[in-house]
């Protein structure tokens, strides 16, 4: 495989890496503070705690999900594994077929 592949693969796995630590961080904020939703200017009738914890507990599970991906991209890229590259490949093609769904 040409380096200059790998090197692409490596900086597009460490992004995705920070947009996944970065939506653990906001996962985070969301499950500790509690006037966030006031923050963020969102009014819910419907119990606001329930959902704040429920949008909370969502953006942090996708921020783990999306985190180990890129992880496994980085580790891929650096060690040149086909099988962590091709996880990562099929994860960005069903990321763009569910973009397409709507």
């Amino acid at each position: 495989m040409c380096v200059m592949c790998l090197e692409i693969r490596l900086v597009v796995c460490v992004v995705l890496q920070l947009a996944g630590l970065g939506l653990v961080v906001i996962g985070i904020w969301f499950l500790v503070d509690d006037k966030v939703l006031n923050f963020l200017h969102i009014s819910v009738n419907h119990g606001t705690m329930q959902v704040s914890w429920a949008a909370a507990i969502v953006v942090l599970v996708v921020g783990l999900i999306t985190a180990l991906i890129g992880l496994a991209g980085c580790w891929g890229a650096c060690r040149e594994k086909t099988s962590c590259l091709n996880l990562v490949s099929r994860f960005f093609i069903l990321l763009t077929s569910l973009n397409f769904l709507d």
